[in-house]
């Protein structure tokens, strides 16, 4: 097939692109920042609790080693692999992080966002930026939850990447749908 006008010149723009993120190593500069962040909230409050989200269970296994390498801490993964054998181990992990002291982060695929209630957390982390706002809004759900003191805001710590997608995606979910101030 015939290239297209510029074709060579996007493919060696991407190739720079995917060379720049891999000599980034990991963990990557998204989740630095989480983990520096994460940082200060535990030394500044060392009781509060950090209920964090990535789309995908690489990603979450990726950013708990990362997390606990640097804080040197143990930190709860809830993640979807064979739901009926795996259904107790994370109905374990859930009660850990909100019983005990020494779990102050959970991280959690979107199987944490359905059905469960982490109104014990202090804020929510998303390591990704999604584009549906429901699945946001499940995050979100799950410390905005009955039994959550009325006057305890729920904090929605959000990142956003410099590439025009995650400003967008961003932009819409904070100005049109207020997906990090409150319920919809």
């Amino acid at each position: 097939a015939p290239s297209f006008d510029g074709e060579a010149e996007w493919l060696a723009s991407a190739i720079d692109h995917c060379r720049a993120w891999l000599a980034e190593g990991v963990p990557c500069a998204r989740h630095r920042a989480a983990i520096k962040w994460l940082q200060e909230q535990l030394r500044v409050s060392p009781a509060s609790k950090f209920l964090v989200f990535a789309e995908c269970r690489e990603v979450v296994d990726e950013f708990a080693q990362a997390l606990e390498a640097a804080t040197g801490t143990t930190v709860e993964r809830f993640t979807y692999c064979d739901f009926l054998q795996q259904e107790e181990a994370m109905r374990e992990g859930a009660d850990r992080f909100q019983r005990r002291r020494d779990r102050s982060v959970l991280v959690s695929d979107e199987t944490g966002g359905e059905g469960r209630n982490f109104q014990v957390a202090d804020a929510v982390v998303h390591l990704d930026s999604s584009w549906s706002i429901a699945r946001m809004e499940q995050r979100v759900g799950r410390l905005d939850r009955l039994g959550r003191e009325p006057d305890r805001p729920v904090r929605s710590v959000y990142l956003v990447g410099p590439g025009a997608v995650d400003q967008g995606i961003a932009k819409a979910h904070e100005k049109v749908f207020a997906v990090h101030e409150r319920s919809i």
